[in-house]
């Protein structure tokens, strides 16, 4: 179990930097293919687009299935 510092700590600075981890292995892990890496981390694309959004996260070499594409309007 994590220690709580005697100081304390920034909670959301904290869950950020986790989140990047995970996202960063799902990502290696899925050979940077979007849709599955958002698979292997139990959320939906729509999610995962989001999350890579909200933290600032631009994978290199980013692809998605083609099913997964939104029809453009």
């Amino acid at each position: 179990a994590a220690v709580l510092p005697e100081r304390g700590i920034n909670l959301d600075h904290v869950l950020a930097d986790f989140e990047i981890s995970l996202i960063e292995q799902a990502l290696k892990r899925a050979n940077g293919v979007r849709t599955k890496a958002a698979e292997i981390l139990g959320v939906s694309f729509r999610s995962f687009r989001y999350r890579l959004s909200k933290l600032g996260i631009e994978p290199e070499g980013e692809t998605e299935n083609e099913e997964d594409d939104e029809p453009s309007n």
